[in-house]
């Protein structure tokens, strides 16, 4: 993830990986990798708020922080 490359690459490796960890049942990791996938989604669509994509992730990645934070 950390390799050089796009940063909404690695912004969605990052989100990926967290629902890679939310299917497995580890939501402490998967939260983790939400959090980083949404600060990296929050760079980009302040950096560029045109790309309408990036608030989609955004808004994706914090429903799912959203969701793992829900009493079950």
């Amino acid at each position: 993830i950390e390799q050089d490359g796009p940063p909404a690459r690695a912004a969605l490796a990052y989100h990926r990986l967290g629902k890679i960890h939310e299917r497995l049942g580890n939501h402490a990791a998967a939260q983790i990798a939400y959090q980083e996938a949404i600060r990296r989604w929050e760079k980009l669509s302040h950096e560029l708020p045109d790309h309408h994509d990036y608030l989609h992730q955004l808004h994706d990645g914090r429903q799912r922080m959203q969701s793992l934070r829900a009493p079950k």
